[in-house]
């Protein structure tokens, strides 16, 4: 496990009108099994999948957090803290 970056200046809007400063913190990981375990029971995780390059490149990214860390992972470029 390798700590790849901390992302802490970012804020989410909620229709109720709540705001939220919203930390990540992104490790790169090893799976040590395949994952296989598809039964998710919840609302949060029934479109759970991965994603290769290409496959992200076609997807709506929502977030410009979310945005960042994919453009960093694949550029690999570490800034000390976004």
């Amino acid at each position: 496990m390798k700590l790849q970056n901390v992302y802490t200046k970012y804020t989410d809007s909620y229709p109720n009108g709540d705001e939220a400063q919203v930390i990540t913190i992104l490790y790169l990981v090893n799976a040590v099994n395949d994952f296989v375990d598809h039964n998710f029971n919840n609302d949060e995780t029934l479109e759970l999948a991965f994603f290769d390059y290409d496959e992200i490149q076609n997807l709506i990214i929502v977030n410009q957090q979310h945005e960042d860390m994919i453009k960093d992972f694949y550029e690999k470029d570490t800034p000390v803290e976004r």
